[in-house]
């Protein structure tokens, strides 16, 4: 059986698509590798019962522009009854309760309602998910927790932590706060440096990466 996922490990730039993909193919499916993410009508017609796996939606019609984002939804709506109609079906994968920058609420809030209703299947990384899908979209049916992937393995780890102090000009005796990822609004990274000051204690480091 084919899966398709949306948006494909290739448009991620951290492993975890890609990791999820992997353990896919291991369990006999397969994932078109080709796939770019953004099924026309013609491939959905002519994948016929197959798996399409929705992550973060809002990768598949949000715009800088309001009404673009708005008629780019009502198209992933009707690829949405397509697929349904020719018998393939929808898991949905839900990462968060809003998107990060929830820049239209009113749209993105529909988004996961139409979601929530029409997916077969739905996977939350926690038992919170779950039951935010229950209360807020009354979902109970074909809900499964599946714990977030690790990522040993996924990236080299050649260096040894006496050399990496070393390289990033750390004591040996410093205790480092880290806040590893990208540099985005909704991250608050004022908040947490204000909060860092207030810390009491020596061979204190706070380093955002």
């Amino acid at each position: 059986m084919n899966v398709f996922c949306l948006p494909p490990g290739s448009r991620i730039t951290n492993v975890y698509l890609q990791n999820i993909i992997d353990e896919i193919v291991k369990h006999g499916f397969i994932v078109d590798p080709s796939f770019d993410g953004y099924p026309g009508f013609s491939h959905i017609l002519k994948n016929r019962h197959a798996i399409y796996h929705f992550h973060w939606l809002t990768y598949l019609y949000y715009r800088k522009n309001a009404v673009t984002s708005w008629l780019r939804f009502l198209k992933l709506f009707l690829k949405v009854i397509l697929i349904k109609l020719n018998r393939s079906r929808i898991v949905w994968t839900l990462h968060n309760y809003k998107p990060h920058e929830d820049t239209y609420p009113i749209l993105n809030e529909l988004a996961q309602k139409v979601f929530a209703v029409v997916s077969d299947r739905i996977l939350c990384h926690s038992i919170e998910g779950r039951d935010y899908l229950s209360k807020q979209y009354h979902r109970t049916k074909g809900v499964h927790i599946l714990p977030h992937p690790h990522f040993i393995g996924s990236y080299k780890n050649t260096v040894s932590r006496q050399e990496a102090r070393k390289k990033l000009g750390l004591g040996e005796n410093e205790f480092v706060f880290l806040s590893l990822g990208t540099i985005r609004p909704y991250r608050n990274l004022s908040m947490l440096i204000n909060t860092f000051k207030q810390i009491k204690g020596d061979n204190l480091r706070l380093m955002i990466v």
